[in-house]
């Protein structure tokens, strides 16, 4: 960890980025993690790096407390938001102490550009990114509210799509847009 990272976790570690990639760009296809921040210019700043054998959740665990182990002076409780893709879960939170301080958000990008398109197959993008997007990125309860109605009703002939719609709406923390306002 150079200087410059740590100095970007004291001054901007409130919310952290955290994903695996560049799976691609090595022989052996190991993960990379490069948790960021992003600055008070609006720059995106890495704050660790870690390559590590296989993605997974003590992968998440050991490079986030890697991380803060090298920065005792930073303060973890101060952590309110980390976006990651929807693979890490609370539990990480949990072994770090932070799950009553932080909140772990499914990052808008990988919901839906990875996740939703995936799992809906060619439904989302007949009928249902629109309603989704809505969903995700509303300001208010009720527009959540709304855009979860609509797009159950997109669906409701597909019991499985609805309980993954469901899954979504009963975790407002971590999909909702409003939470964020």
């Amino acid at each position: 960890m150079t200087p410059t990272m740590k100095m970007r976790l004291l001054r901007f570690g409130s919310v952290l980025f955290v994903d695996y990639m560049k799976r691609q760009y090595n022989k052996d296809a190991w993960p990379y993690c490069g948790p960021c921040i992003v600055d008070g210019d609006n720059e995106i700043g890495v704050i660790g790096e870690s390559l590590n054998v296989s993605e997974s959740l003590n992968g998440y665990h050991f490079v986030l407390s890697s991380i803060f182990d090298m920065v005792p002076q930073f303060n973890r409780s101060t952590i309110k938001l980390i976006f990651s893709d929807d693979f890490m879960t609370e539990s990480v939170l949990e072994r770090l102490g932070i799950n009553e301080t932080a909140i772990l958000r499914a990052d808008l990008w990988h919901v839906t550009h990875e996740q939703l398109p995936k799992f809906f197959g060619q439904m989302w993008n007949n009928r249902l990114e629109e309603t989704m997007k809505s969903m995700l990125n509303c300001k208010t309860k009720g527009e959540w509210d709304q855009a979860y109605n609509a797009a159950i009703g997109c669906v409701q002939h597909n019991p499985k799509f609805v309980e993954y719609i469901t899954k979504i709406y009963d975790n407002p923390r971590r999909y909702s847009g409003y939470i964020l306002c």
